[in-house]
Formats: C-alpha cells, sequence, structure tokens
C-alpha cells in the first residue's frame, strides 16, 4: 500500500532537484514489485530510511520498487527515499517541468525558486500556499491529487523599470445627456499603468461641475479641491495598482442655460489621454454646436459597444487635451404628420361628421390638440382611436367661440403622446329648419363642405403663431360622403379635392366600418395641402314602387278559388298606401287577408278602367322597403258533368301608381279534369311550375304556370274526365344471372327495375327445391 509521497524540488542553474519520501505498507508475506514510474527523471538515490539500499528494476514503464516481507505477522511500514532530477524547459519570461510520479492519494510538494516574488503554477493541484523564505528565494508548498504526472511552471515577477517613476494612458468613455434643467455626464476612464505603481489618481475638471461619485472596487475615498476655476479630485486607491486600473466618474450642473459647455475631464497622472464623446438629449430638448475644437466628430456605429444601445445625438472621438464643445440648447417642438378621414353622414333630418386623425408625433410629446370644427356642428364625441397605434387617451376637452364659420376645439389628453396615435371626433347638425329632404318635394338643399382640420402651424416665412399642437410638417385628408338611397347627393364646386378608390382610405382608417344602417359610400375624394371646399346638394327622390304578383287559381268541381300575393318593394321615400285595382263583379268576394292592413275604395281614382274598382291598401306607418299584401277570394262554376267543359276567365287584380310590375300565374287542378288555356289568353309565357317560380316557390299539384310582365289576359276550358284503372306495376328493366356449380345447385341473382303504385307485389320463383339467402330482398339497395 502506497500511502504518502512528500517532496522538495529546488529549481537549480538547468535542472530541477528533487528529494521524496515514500511511505510503504507490506501487507504480505513475500516480495512485493511497487511501480514507481519516474520514467523521464534520472535517479541518482535510491535508499530506505534504514540505509537499505532499494532494489530497482526498469522497463518501459519506468521504474519498479522490489522488496520482500519476509514474515506474515503485521504490516510492514517502509520509507523510500528517493534523489532525482529532470532538465526543465527554458522560454521567454516561462519556465516549465513535467516529470511522472507515484501514484499516492496525496502528494504534498515544497518548490523551491531562487528568486523572489516568483509566480508558479501547479497543475492538477489540489491547494496551494506561499510559505514565507528568505528574501532571495520563493517557497510554495502545492498539494497534488492522484496524478500520474506532476507538472509546474514559473516566471519571475515584473518589477519594472527600476528607478523610473509610473508611465500611464488614459483611454476615456464619456457619456453627456442633456435633461430639461440639468446636464449629467458620466466618464468611465481606464488607464494602463506600467514601470511602476500609483496609490493616486488625480483629476481635474472645470468649475461648476458637481462630482456626484468617483468610484471602483479599488477606491478607498476621494476629495475634491478647488483653485483658480478647477477642480481637482484626488482618488486614494486601496491597493498600489499596475496595469488596468478604471474609474467611473459622474457629474451633474444644474441650470436652465440656452448654452453650456461638455466638460473635458483630465486625467492629471497619464502622458497620453484618448476618448469618445457621445451627447444625447432629453424629449423635447434640441442641442446644435456652436464651437468645437480638437474633436473629430464620428458616425454613431463606430462608437465603442457600451455606447451602441442608445440613441445618440452626437459623437466625437479626441486623440488628446485640451478640446472644447459648445452647444446651444432649445426647446424642441413637436412634429406632426396627419392622415386623416372625413366621413360625412347625410340624413333627411340630421348631419353628422366622422372625423378621424392618425397621428404620427416626432421630436417631442405632446399632452395638447388643437383641433377647428364647422360652427354649426355641435360635438357628440371625442375619443382614441386605435387602429395599428395607440388610442390618444381624452381627458377632457373645450369648445371656443367661433371665428369665421369655425370654432376651436381644445383637448386634454390624460397621457403623453409620442409617435403613432389615433383621435376620432363625432359631430351633429340637425335639419329641423330645413325640412326640403324629408319629402320628395324636388327641391335640394346646397351642404357646404367644411371639414374639420389641426390647428397647427406650418413651418416657412408664412407661418402663423405656433399652438400646443406643434408645426404640422404634413397632412394628408379624405373625404367620405355617405347617404340613404332615398337621397340623391351630388358634388359641386370642388376645389382642392380629388377622387380616390376607397381602398385608399381603409388602409388605417377603415372608412367603410362608418356607414350607417341603411348608408351607403356615394364617392369619395382625397385632399393634401390646400384647403379644400366643395358644395353637395341634396335632394329627396320620389318613391319607387315595384310589385310582383303570385295568382294561383285551383279548379274544382263547381268552384275556382283564388289567392293573389303582392310583394312591394317601395324605395327612397315612403308611400301612405298601395292602390289596386280589382273587377268589379269581383270586389265583394275578395277579401284582405294580410294582417295589420286594411283597405277602402278610392274615389274618383285615375286612370280607372271600365269595370274596375280602386282599392287603398293602408297600414299604420308608411310603406317603405318590402311588404306584402294578399287576398283570397272564389267563384262558384257550373255544374261540371264527366265528358262536359266550362269556359272561365281568370280576373285580373291590377297595382296602380307604381313604376314596374310583373308576376306569375300558377294553375291547380282536381285529379279528373282538365284546364287549359283558350281563345283570348294573352301576354303570358308558360314557365315550369317546378322550376321556374320566383324565390324557388313550391305549390303542391300546379299542373301549369305562365308569367306576364304587361297587360294580360287567361281565359280557361275545364273538362271532367272519368276516371278508369291502369296498370299499376310497370317492369322497365329486369337481369337474371345464373352461376351453375359442380354440384346440382344453382346460384341465382335477379335485380328489376320497376314502378308499381301497390304496397305489395306478388313474385313466382320457379322450381319447389328453392332455399333463400338470409336476406334475400333489397330495394333501392338497401
Amino acid at each position: 500500500l502506497v500511502r504518502e509521497l512528500s517532496a522538495e524540488a529546488r529549481v537549480r542553474d538547468e535542472v530541477v532537484a528533487v528529494e521524496a519520501r515514500l511511505e510503504l505498507e507490506l501487507i504480505h508475506q513475500g516480495w512485493h514489485s511497487i511501480p514507481l514510474r519516474l520514467g523521464d527523471v534520472a535517479i541518482t538515490k535510491a535508499t530506505f530510511a534504514d540505509g537499505e539500499t532499494a532494489r530497482l528494476t526498469r522497463n518501459d514503464a519506468g521504474y519498479t520498487l522490489v522488496v520482500e516481507k519476509s514474515d506474515e505477522g503485521a504490516p510492514e511500514a517502509r520509507v523510500l527515499e528517493l534523489v532525482f532530477a529532470k532538465r526543465y524547459i527554458k522560454s521567454p519570461g516561462r519556465n516549465r517541468v513535467s516529470m511522472q510520479v507515484p501514484q499516492v492519494p496525496i502528494g504534498r510538494w515544497d518548490i523551491f525558486v531562487p528568486e523572489a516574488g516568483v509566480d508558479v503554477e501547479v497543475d492538477q493541484m489540489l491547494a496551494a500556499a506561499v510559505l514565507p523564505g528568505d528574501a532571495a528565494s520563493t517557497h510554495l508548498q502545492a498539494f497534488v491529487g492522484n496524478a500520474g504526472m506532476v507538472s509546474f511552471q514559473w516566471s519571475p515577477k515584473a518589477e519594472g523599470a527600476k528607478g523610473l517613476t509610473a508611465l500611464a494612458n488614459a483611454s476615456t468613455v464619456q457619456r453627456v445627456q442633456i435633461e430639461d434643467g440639468v446636464i449629467r455626464t458620466t466618464a468611465t476612464i481606464t488607464y494602463a499603468i506600467s514601470r511602476a505603481e500609483l496609490s493616486i489618481l488625480t483629476l481635474e475638471l472645470p468649475a461648476g461641475q458637481k462630482v456626484v461619485s468617483v468610484y471602483d472596487a479599488n477606491v478607498r475615498e476621494w476629495a475634491v479641491t478647488a483653485t483658480n476655476g478647477i477642480q481637482r479630485v484626488e482618488v486614494t486607491l486601496f491597493q498600489p495598482t499596475k496595469g488596468q486600473q478604471q474609474l467611473q466618474v459622474s457629474l451633474e450642473k444644474y441650470g436652465s442655460a440656452s448654452a453650456l459647455s461638455v466638460p473635458a475631464i483630465n486625467a492629471v497622472d497619464a502622458a497620453r489621454q484618448e476618448g469618445v464623446i457621445a451627447v444625447g438629449t432629453g424629449e423635447g430638448l434640441r442641442a446644435e454646436i456652436a464651437s468645437r475644437e480638437g474633436l473629430l466628430q464620428v458616425d454613431p456605429k463606430e462608437l465603442p459597444a457600451s455606447l451602441r444601445n442608445a440613441a445618440w445625438l452626437y459623437s466625437f472621438r479626441y486623440s488628446g487635451l485640451p478640446y472644447t464643445l459648445d452647444l446651444t440648447i432649445g426647446k424642441e417642438e413637436p412634429r406632426l404628420n396627419i392622415t386623416s378621414l372625413t366621413a360625412l353622414h347625410v340624413r333627411p333630418e340630421a348631419l353628422a361628421i366622422d372625423y378621424r386623425a392618425m397621428l404620427e408625433v416626432t421630436r417631442a410629446g405632446i399632452f395638447e390638440l388643437a383641433i377647428e370644427i364647422p360652427a354649426n356642428y355641435e360635438v357628440e364625441e371625442v375619443r382614441g382611436y386605435g387602429k395599428g397605434a395607440q388610442a390618444v387617451n381624452v381627458d377632457k376637452f373645450h369648445l371656443g367661440e367661433a371665428v369665421d364659420g369655425m370654432r376651436p376645439l381644445a383637448i386634454s389628453l390624460g397621457r403623453k403622446v409620442l409617435g403613432k396615435a389615433g383621435l376620432h371626433l363625432r359631430l351633429k347638425r340637425e335639419l329641423r329648419d330645413e325640412p326640403v329632404l324629408l319629402t320628395p318635394s324636388g327641391d335640394s338643399l346646397a351642404i357646404e363642405l367644411a371639414l374639420p382640420r389641426f390647428a397647427s402651424r406650418r413651418e416657412g416665412p408664412d407661418a402663423a403663431q405656433a399652438t400646443v399642437a406643434g408645426i404640422l410638417e404634413q397632412e394628408e385628408g379624405f373625404l367620405a360622403v355617405f347617404g340613404p338611397e332615398s337621397l340623391r347627393l351630388t358634388p359641386s364646386a370642388t376645389s382642392g379635392l380629388r377622387e380616390v378608390a376607397v381602398g385608399e382610405i381603409d388602409a388605417e382608417l377603415d372608412a367603410k366600418r362608418l356607414a350607417g344602417p341603411g348608408e351607403r359610400l356615394v364617392f369619395s375624394f382625397g385632399h393634401r395641402g390646400a384647403k379644400p371646399a366643395a358644395t353637395l346638394a341634396a335632394t329627396r327622390r320620389p318613391p319607387h314602387v315595384s310589385a310582383r304578383q303570385l295568382l294561383t287559381a285551383t279548379v274544382e268541381g263547381g268552384v275556382a278559388r283564388y289567392q293573389a300575393e303582392f310583394r312591394y318593394l317601395v324605395r327612397y321615400s315612403g308611400v301612405k298606401g298601395l292602390r289596386i285595382d280589382v273587377p268589379a263583379d269581383q270586389a265583394a268576394a275578395i277579401q284582405l287577408t294580410s294582417s295589420g292592413l286594411r283597405y277602402r275604395v278610392m274615389a274618383n281614382a285615375p286612370d280607372l278602367a271600365e269595370g274596375y274598382v280602386a282599392w287603398l291598401v293602408e297600414s299604420e306607418t308608411e310603406f317603405l322597403g318590402q311588404s306584402t299584401v294578399r287576398f283570397e277570394w272564389e267563384s262558384k262554376l257550373d255544374q261540371l258533368d264527366v265528358g262536359k267543359h266550362v269556359t272561365l276567365q281568370v280576373p285580373r287584380l291590377v297595382p296602380g301608381d307604381i313604376d314596374r310590375s310583373w308576376g306569375q300565374i300558377v294553375l291547380v287542378k282536381a285529379e279528373a279534369i282538365d284546364v287549359t288555356p283558350t281563345e283570348g289568353t294573352e301576354g303570358l309565357r308558360p314557365i315550369d311550375p317546378r322550376q321556374d317560380l320566383a324565390d324557388g316557390r313550391h305549390i303542391a299539384g300546379a299542373a301549369t304556370a305562365f308569367e306576364y310582365h304587361g297587360d294580360w289576359s287567361l281565359a280557361l276550358r275545364a273538362t271532367r274526365y272519368e276516371i278508369h284503372e291502369v296498370k299499376t306495376t310497370s317492369l322497365e328493366r329486369g337481369l337474371v344471372r345464373v352461376v351453375l356449380t359442380r354440384g346440382s345447385d344453382a346460384s341465382v341473382q335477379a335485380i328489376y327495375r320497376l314502378r308499381s303504385a301497390q304496397q305489395r307485389l306478388l313474385v313466382h320463383i320457379p322450381g319447389e327445391q328453392v332455399s333463400f339467402d338470409t336476406d334475400p330482398v333489397r330495394i333501392n339497395g338497401r
């Protein structure tokens, strides 16, 4: 059992000499072969602690210790003392040695290097400590784990140029953020110190800058003194430093001056200084360069990575001090780009405007909006609109006094608007004093198109005084006019307007959704720049009435029954009643069956045909849109015997005072009666009652149908026939398949296509010895 290895390694001129003690335990009696490795070293001594010379053998794996335990008693402890050497590898500024060693659980190595302050590194090291030694050497004690190879390297600690002062170079990354009333400067100064150490760093700053903090983990304290308009900041470090040292410096300067200078931070201890400066402004501020010296302006993309995550107004690079950078500071006015839609809703009783504006606010945010609206409109609603952008948060609004036909509308916003935002206004104007659109009188109403607009000045020599809305850079607007079918809208005297397709408006402003119930888009315009103007002529259209009739005549023995259904479509304007002329000889039998309707006889009805009486069908309200009027009556026929026929004239109900009329006639007959048109039938076109009836109607038992689009007359001859029994079953086609088997059986399958009026059919099967399948009969495949 190999228990422990302790070794002292001393660096000589060309080699590393090692004195090692290997503690062993011999457990069993007999000879033992213990691998020592050490194949790459020169062994000069191998003895046991009692002076006995050790027996070593060598092979490809290295040296092996051969030792004998003479008795079978308790384990015997032995200590092997070894002295060996290994040549180390020299390289500029770095020396290294590696050697094979016995594998033990714990190995303790004491490494001595004949130089003070040497950095020693040991591979596979578990722990290490530098022990005190003499002034001319370095002593490192290291504990190495179960490794078959021990390697360590060392290099003298650089002391710099003896007798010379420290040499420092400084690189500064300076951020300057200008806010309303304060300028904040944050600088990261990176020192590169060589030749000697520095324990105190000194900075010089312009007077008037408040030093907020000087920070680094190695900073013990800092103090500020002011002399001759310059502030000196002395920074004391915890540990004197050589190499790299950073300082984070934060400065502030309060005030509302319109001109300021970027502070130049001078690292007094640095022989050479370079750096970059990034200048940014807060929202609502602008900065312009008044003068600069010693600075080279660069693209923000050339700034260090730590500065690329922000949008900087200016960026500079300098290669030495002094430099100057003077800026002129001013308030930044908001810039507006507006796309608007004015949707005018023309109705007989009122005018309404839906105004939508999509704003793009840049440079500075706004908390108020100023809009001018037509003076004869009232504000019903002010809210945000948010398709593809944020909706403005309306806090309150106020209407001012009218000037030149327009009233100012001031809107206060609950949140600042910067970027894209949407606004929606709803305006209304009653037409109580102008009733020309309520009835079709033929007169027109002239409507002046006064569009809402943002009260904002434009840039240029003719710009008016600025308002709370900022500067209007670009404005594009659209006008969409909606109205019901009852009004005829005609634009005239247009100025500054161009016709556009509605698709151009729908991209952001969603014009089609603004159409109200019963409204349609009549026309749409676009405008840009100049103030648009137009006059709209609105006229109430007269009523347009169309009627479609479905007359059903059912002929049975001794009676003819009639049903007349009129479907009216009244457009544009309502009518108080619907005129229907009925035959005078049938008027007493005709009944109005539609609920909620009544009729009265019109006296002195114009254009009344001879033999007719005019009825006016009325309701509680005017007829507008679709309405249905139904009539029913019947007339007696002469006795219709078998083989006899009678002639009847189908009565005609004529809708009056309409613009278009057409209809269909359906004839339904009993089973034993045949009905055919005779002489005197005019203005009718035969149609198929199964396919051609309007609205896909189906009338049971329909035999014949006609369609008309003008005056018509229909004379019928009805004939009764005697019913005779005819063939009840018709066999149209059959297929029989017989398959003969090797036995005496035959497999038979038969399929027939037939028509039958009976519920049961008798089928005769030839032969006596017939057997059926479990499901012998199928009808229509089931």
